[in-house]
């Protein structure tokens, strides 16, 4: 098994909702017809390698392109790892931003195993033993991670995020 995030895009209306009922973050983030719609982008367990190529850290972090922002907003039920937060569309809008000015050839010039197994990185142990082989899987959620949050910020939209 292992700890995977995943990504979903949500109206403020959508949010909205999520603050107001417990239980609905879960039907909303685990939703099978919008995993297939391509709603959910799930990075499997390369989302904390991907994480420190971004910002640095594969903590909390007011970097815009921070999976975890600095004191997130938690919705839903703790599901071990904290349970859902909200990104605001502030936030994405942000994210978005930062992610236009990161070109891939930019991101893969960051990838550093013995960094990331220096600074505790889940996995870290794996992308050491593979080395430029294991950049391809980090990589994977990259263009889905690029289209969801072009859509968001297009429309305003904010995002929940998830570790299961």
């Amino acid at each position: 098994m292992g700890m995977v995030l995943c990504l979903r895009g949500a109206s403020t209306e959508e949010i909205a909702a999520l603050r107001g009922d417990a239980d609905a973050a879960d039907k909303f983030l685990f939703n099978d017809a919008a995993f297939d719609a391509g709603e959910i982008v799930d990075f499997d367990k390369a989302w904390n390698a991907l994480q420190f190529m971004f910002t640095g850290s594969g903590a909390e972090s007011d970097h815009p392109l921070s999976f975890f922002p600095n004191n997130p907003e938690r919705v839903g039920t703790d599901n071990g790892y904290g349970g859902p937060w909200i990104y605001t569309p502030a936030q994405v809008a942000a994210f978005n931003a930062a992610l236009l000015d990161l070109a891939d050839e930019q991101l893969e010039a960051r990838y550093d195993p013995a960094a990331m197994a220096a600074a505790d990185i889940y996995l870290s142990d794996v992308f050491v033993d593979e080395g430029l082989e294991g950049l391809e899987y980090v990589m994977q959620g990259l263009p889905q991670l690029r289209a969801l949050t072009q859509r968001c910020a297009d429309t305003g939209a904010g995002m929940v995020g998830v570790i299961t």
